[in-house]
């Protein structure tokens, strides 16, 4: 973080590592994502988290759905969400 590794470089170098990749990119990209913003994640990885279809493949319960992603983001940043 501290270097301003863009978004995508972040994932792919920790993604080279091996290991507990999904995890591990989870973690990357909160941080890196914190520190530079929505504007600083490609827009076609934010269309996938948010277009993701819990319901197909192996369902998830409705609460992991991404559809209220950003109103939810949107209402943590006003702190109206309670």
């Amino acid at each position: 973080m501290r270097l301003g590794t863009p978004y995508i470089d972040a994932l792919q170098s920790v993604l080279g590592y091996g290991g507990d990749t999904d995890t591990n990119a989870c973690i990357v990209g909160g941080l890196v994502g914190a520190r530079i913003g929505i504007t600083g994640i490609p827009p076609n990885m934010i269309d996938a988290v948010l277009r993701c279809d819990t319901k197909k493949g192996r369902p998830r319960p409705a609460w992991l759905s991404t559809q209220d992603a950003l109103e939810l983001t949107q209402g943590l940043l006003n702190e109206e969400v309670h």
